[in-house]
């Protein structure tokens, strides 16, 4: 099985976005941006910034033993953690207010496990930090877009 490289990775989280909220964008033409911009959507002239969250869960699948349930070993702070806080941070980290006028994306292998209150604590949690840098942040999940900022 072919590997496809980051732009072709990143080209389809960008159109999974548009999908999840009922955009047609098949035709959209998707350039690569420059840094901090991932793709350059040149139909609605906007800069993305890619990353995918639960990396840390994601080394422990692999590293733990079968049999231990691994769901079980996070809390649900720790699980918000890995979700929206880190990814987010790191890219706030990384970038600062050069981010601005670039929204992230924040791709997630599942659905969004928790309701409003937990949400809301995320988003307290990134306001404390996010300050003028990326225009929009979104959870992009296999069946919705959640929008934190």
């Amino acid at each position: 099985m072919k590997r496809i490289d980051k732009f072709e990775e990143e080209k389809i989280s960008v159109k999974k976005f548009f999908d999840n909220n009922g955009i047609d964008c098949e035709n959209f033409i998707f350039l690569k941006g420059e840094e901090p911009c991932d793709i350059y959507c040149k139909n609605t002239e906007q800069q993305f910034q890619i990353t995918w969250n639960e990396h840390d869960f994601q080394k422990k699948i692999h590293t733990t033993p079968s049999g231990i349930n691994i769901e079980q070993l996070r809390t649900i702070e720790k699980e918000l953690d890995d979700l929206i806080f880190t990814p987010v941070i790191k890219k706030i980290t990384a970038y600062g207010k050069s981010a601005h006028g670039i929204i992230l994306l924040v791709i997630s292998p599942k659905n969004f496990p928790f309701g409003d209150k937990e949400l809301e604590q995320a988003k307290n949690k990134i306001l404390n930090i996010q300050n003028n840098f990326f225009t929009e942040i979104f959870i992009v999940c296999p069946t919705n877009n959640i929008k934190i900022f």
